[in-house]
């Protein structure tokens, strides 16, 4: 059985709003800070996982 996507046509659930009041983009945002915060952390337990590469 195919699950739907949150928010497409026939799902029953509103689609996610992503821009606030001020036009900011929420998604865009929290992606740029994750990816910011990733960095040191992957680089600091990369001698640690390099076996599953």
């Amino acid at each position: 059985m195919h699950q739907q996507e949150e928010g497409s046509p026939g799902s029953g659930n509103p689609p996610s709003i992503s821009i606030d009041t001020k036009g900011n983009n929420l998604f865009e945002t929290n992606k740029a800070l994750f990816k910011e915060k990733k960095g040191p952390i992957v680089r600091e337990i990369s001698s640690q996982v390099r076996f599953i590469k």
